[in-house]
Parts: structure tokens; C-alpha cells; sequence
């Protein structure tokens, strides 16, 4: 799999596996996290990073970008974290159910 700047992803055979959020989602996601510049626990003490990105080792390590994060390189981790959600979500929704852009980055 391969993601994009859009929050999109391709299967490794090309195959668009799911949508991506579109730019009022960012901005809703952004407003709703808040921003924090390094590793620090979350109301309910989970240590998280960036926009919402939840720490998955020690001083949160696998991410690739140095600490203090920018806004913009929190918005970079955002998009590189967004893909595996929505790939999870698109698998549990049902087919027949339409939703649009803003339903879509919502979730």
C-alpha cells in the first residue's frame, strides 16, 4: 500500500483502496485534536503527537519527523496516519451506503 498527500491510498496493485479526507476534514480533525509540538499524554493520559496521533512506542519514535513538529509536519503525520483508519472504516462500511465528502471525513 502507498499513501499520498491527500490522505489517499493504493493497494500495491494500483487499486484505490479508499477515499481520501478532504481539506474541510483535515481542518476539522486539526480543530478538534488540537495541536501539540512534542510527545505529551492526552486528557485521558495516552501519550500523542501532532494532531491526534496516538505515540506507538517509547517517546514516540516511529515518527519520522523531528520534535518540536511544525504545524505543518503535524498536518504531514496527520495524512500519513489517516490512511490506515480509512481503510479500516471503508471495509466495515456497507456498500450500498453513499456518503459525501464531508460525510466521508467526518468519519
Amino acid at each position: 500500500m502507498s499513501t499520498h498527500t491527500n490522505g489517499s491510498a493504493k493497494e500495491k496493485d494500483g487499486g484505490e483502496c479508499c477515499r481520501a479526507v478532504n481539506q474541510e476534514g483535515l481542518e476539522l480533525i486539526a480543530r478538534w485534536e488540537g495541536f501539540v509540538a512534542s510527545p505529551e499524554p492526552d486528557p485521558i493520559g495516552l501519550p500523542t503527537v501532532g494532531y491526534g496521533h496516538l505515540c506507538q512506542q517509547e517517546n514516540c519514535t516511529e515518527v519520522k519527523y523531528e520534535f518540536p513538529l511544525t504545524k505543518i509536519t503535524a498536518l504531514q503525520l496527520l495524512n500519513d496516519d489517516i490512511p490506515r483508519y480509512a481503510i479500516c472504516l471503508a471495509k466495515h462500511l456497507n456498500k450500498g451506503v453513499r456518503l459525501n465528502d464531508n460525510q466521508w471525513a467526518a468519519l
